[in-house]
């Protein structure tokens, strides 16, 4: 599943604000940087007595009434010794009728589970056919679609979600993991409806009294919440490619998106069959869209199902594509379905791997230099959660509800740590021990041993400390690395200090490093070295002074990094390094040099490097440098053919805020209000509106407020928007907030909204009144932002209504949210109530003092008396 959105569909968070703020750790809730919250329950793979090979399930659905009736048999077989019952996992359906074997079995409703007697023993190696027939209205598990007031030209369609563990509410099931079965699914509805399923359709529907029957047969086996459909009135465009079936579902009318957005997906299916060792392992794959989505995408088993904003039309596509949902929902397809994590402790098996596979199609697709800036880039480097929520280790038992799982530990921390363990081990042997691990474990489900031993079979080494350091414990390494050539011994010397090293259980970690240096000659010395301590040194003798030295220099390794070496090697590197990412951590280095020569330099970049993330990043640089200079340097290219040099523009005038010189702050405003308003890239737009918020002026603000009903692809416009407003810490944004937030129709801007909200509404009871309502919006990703950002605006005496709020609420994700919220906010009422009680026993104690000076000044006059 694609919970990381913000890749997926075009938002990253901007990088720290400086250098030196890399070592900064921002935490608005002022909690333990720990995952684990009070009470929170230790989770274990769940035991069964039984498996179930085969599951046929069949739905008839009426769409206006919300409502579903079902029949589903199960093919029960014991393991290990006779049973006499099952319990299934079976929530808010009505039971009618349970029978074993066709007789009637006086089956038990239980909290969330059916109870279903046999009557007799079953032996292993026999099998029991148990058969449920049920009603309901669900809540989760399946959702309907239609028209709205924002969206009138909705057509009426349904689709299941069932990860991680929803699936129970529409169908009794075994609803865990580690479980796989065989399935059969067939699905009633109205006859100008289509319906896409798992496997093969078995035979073309006919009309009966105007509905039509679909049955699909997935034949490999599978984990219940990979079970799905999606029905409604749809456009299928189809293709085959090495003998697969393609098919693209959308709304009609939709056929040049679908081809814009899925057109790669053949090209996605022979790179993951060469990197895996293994061709895709079922017959068809279907892509359909939905309204309103709970996530990016869903990698059901053939079947995967996806928002319907990943569509887009050309002018999206300037800025946007659809290739990272689309591939790591495919990419799912052998790493989540072919093989399953057996718990969701192990989630990073499912998800990691898909994130990451998506940025090896990218380095497939794209080149090597889009790959290490696509790793680098903010929603990987930074690791928004970890730096503001928490940290916890990749690999994790503790949670209420497996949703809190999904995280960026989960997504992006844990493909950084596949891309380090690739780094260190090598191309030849990683992805020979990626094929290893495929072929031993292919149509099972596995834990994160499996995985370490597969690497271990394919590479000779001994992967217990590497696994230790980046999987089972939290964090990452934080870098200080200076440099020094000490010329009368021809040394050249680096000083390593990982800052973090052992604390709050961050390890020292000692995966090998590389280090590169450059000479005049054209010639380079690469080294291999590892930390033996918090801080070590490491000597080389060369003849001549290096012109260059490189740390890392492709980025195996996660990490934080301020790295202390002369103006003049940073030039070097900007200048000649034929590794686009060691000229990005050049622009980043330069920001500390704010000099002439640097910022032509910077300029230089920006308009001619060859890779446009360096070009993004020069102009970022040039930003934070905030010259006169820099600042004509940029507006010089406001104007550039390139998009994402605009970006870069856009990006880098908001330093142009700080500069005093009157006329040069002007232009850079009106060239920022013109981007909003004219330019053709809606991310250039975007930004443009981010960088508004740092100047103060007053027709900065108006033309915010202007933009505030800008549409936008996934609407990165108005999240952006609202970013700015937080910037500018003006409470006129607030009202627009609760508009947004409350009646928007994208749930991007409403999630941008209510951190908006959190943010600088603190003194507004309105603002908080609005975060609170927001608990009834569908959209989770908005009910997750507005219970957080509860949490920033930090007024206890919200805790009642989260604590009501928590206890009706249906998503692990935001109930998550809701528990840091409250924790939050009853840590500062304890601080509030210790500092008032400090406060009143340092008053007493200054009025007892001011009484004991009294009356010493009075026994001091008697005494001269």
């Amino acid at each position: 599943m694609n919970f990381a959105s913000r890749q997926s569909q075009g938002v990253q968070f901007e990088k720290v604000t400086s250098i030196t703020a890399l070592f900064e750790t921002r935490n608005p809730f002022k909690m333990p940087r720990s995952f684990v919250l009070p009470n929170q329950p230790t989770r274990y793979a769940r035991s069964h007595t039984f498996k179930i090979k085969d599951t046929k399930l069949h739905l008839e659905i009426d769409y206006p009434n919300r409502a579903i009736e079902g029949r589903v048999i199960h093919s029960i077989e014991p393991i290990g010794k006779p049973i006499d019952f099952v319990e299934l996992d079976c929530a808010e359906l009505d039971v009618s009728s349970v029978r074993v074997n066709g007789e009637t079995s006086q089956a038990k409703a239980l909290a969330d589970k059916i109870s279903i007697p046999f009557g007799f023993d079953l032996k292993p190696g026999e099998v029991a056919k148990i058969e449920v027939e049920y009603s309901g209205h669900p809540r989760l598990g399946v959702y309907f679609r239609g028209p709205t007031k924002d969206f009138p030209e909705r057509k009426p369609h349904i689709f299941t979600h069932g990860e991680a563990e929803d699936s129970h509410y529409y169908f009794p099931c075994y609803d865990a993991p580690n479980m796989r079965s065989a399935s059969e699914t067939s699905l009633t509805v109205p006859s100008n409806w289509i319906v896409i399923s798992n496997g093969e359709l078995v035979e073309q529907p006919k009309e009966e009294f105007g509905k039509k029957t679909w049955r699909y047969r997935q034949t490999v086996p599978h984990a219940a919440y990979l079970l799905s459909f999606v029905a409604g009135e749809y456009e299928i465009i189809e293709e085959e490619h090495d003998g697969i079936k393609l098919e693209y579902v959308v709304p009609p009318g939709k056929a040049e998106e679908a081809k814009r957005s899925f057109g790669k997906t053949p090209k996605m299916l022979d790179f993951f069959a060469k990197a895996t060792g293994h061709k895709y392992p079922y017959p068809k794959y279907a892509q359909a869209t939905v309204s309103e989505f709970m996530a990016g995408g869903m990698e059901n088993i053939t079947a995967t199902t996806l928002t319907e904003r990943t569509l887009h039309d050309a002018r999206s596509h300037i800025d946007f594509t659809s290739d990272n949902l689309v591939a790591h929902e495919l990419a799912h397809q052998w790493f989540g379905d072919w093989i399953t994590c057996k718990d969701w402790a192990h989630a990073w098996l499912n998800e990691a791997f898909a994130t990451y596979f998506n940025c090896l199609f990218r380095e497939f697709d794209l080149g090597v230099d889009d790959f290490q800036y696509f790793m680098h880039t903010p929603t990987f480097e930074n690791y928004q959660e970890e730096l503001d929520r928490y940290q916890r280790a990749i690999v994790c038992n503790r949670y209420w509800d497996p949703d809190e799982i999904f995280d960026f530990h989960t997504y992006e921390k844990g493909a950084t740590v596949l891309n380090a363990l690739r780094g260190m081990l090598g191309d030849d042997v990683f992805f020979s021990g990626i094929r290893n691990y495929v072929s031993k474990h292919r149509n099972s489900v596995v834990e994160t041993f499996d995985f370490r031993e597969a690497m271990e079979e394919a590479s000779g080494v001994d992967l217990e400390q590497f696994f230790d350091d980046w999987i089972y414990s939290p964090g990452f390494p934080e870098y200080l690395v200076s440099y020094t050539w000490n010329s009368e011994n021809d040394l050249a010397e680096l000083k390593v200090e990982q800052i973090n090293a052992e604390k709050d259980d961050v390890p020292l970690y000692k995966t090998p490093i590389k280090l590169c240096f450059a000479f005049e000659d054209g010639s380079k010395a690469s080294k291999r070295v590892s930390m033996s301590d918090r801080s070590t040194s490491f000597v080389f003798s060369f003849k001549k002074s290096p012109l260059n030295v490189n740390f890392d220099p492709k980025n195996w390794i996660p990490k934080k990094i301020k790295f202390q070496k002369p103006k003049e090697m940073f030039l070097y590197q900007l200048k000649n390094d034929d590794n686009s990412m060691e000229r990005v951590r050049a622009c980043e280095g330069l920001i500390d040099f704010p000099t002439s020569d640097v910022v032509r330099a910077l300029g230089e970049a920006l308009q001619e490097d060859k890779f446009w993330g360096v070009r993004v990043e020069a102009g970022r640089a040039l930003g934070k440098i905030a010259t006169m200079e820099s600042g004509e340097i940029l507006l010089s290219c406001a104007t550039n053919k390139d998009p994402k040099v605009r970006r870069g523009v856009a990006i880098g005038l908001r330093g142009t805020a700080k500069i005093e010189d009157e006329r040069l702050r002007e232009r850079a405003l009106s060239t920022l209000i013109s981007m909003l308003e004219n330019d053709e890239s809606y991310f250039v737009r975007a930004y443009a509106a981010w960088s508004l918020g740092f100047y103060k002026e007053e027709r900065a603000f108006t033309a915010m407020s202007g933009a505030i009903n800008q549409e936008s692809i996934n609407d990165v416009i108005r999240y952006r928007l609202f970013l700015g407003f937080i910037e500018r810490k003006d409470l006129r944004a607030v009202p627009l907030a609760i508009d947004v937030l409350l009646h928007g129709k994208w749930h991007l801007g409403r999630a941008g909204a209510a951190d908006c909200l959190g943010g600088i509404g603190k003194n507004s009871p309105e603002a908080l009144k609005a975060l609170l309502e927001a608990r009834s919006i569908p959209d989770h990703y908005v009910r997750k932002e507005s219970a957080l950002a509860i949490g920033k605006y930090g007024d206890p005496s919200a805790v009642s209504e989260l604590k009501s709020w928590l206890n009706q609420e249906t998503t692990g994700n935001v109930r998550r949210a809701i528990r840091e919220s409250i924790y939050s906010l009853e840590n500062n009422l304890e601080e509030q109530e210790r500092s008032a009680i400090i406060t009143g026993e340092l008053e007493k104690l200054r009025n007892e003092t001011a009484k004991l000076v009294a009356k010493l000044a009075e026994n001091q006059t008697r005494s001269n008396a």
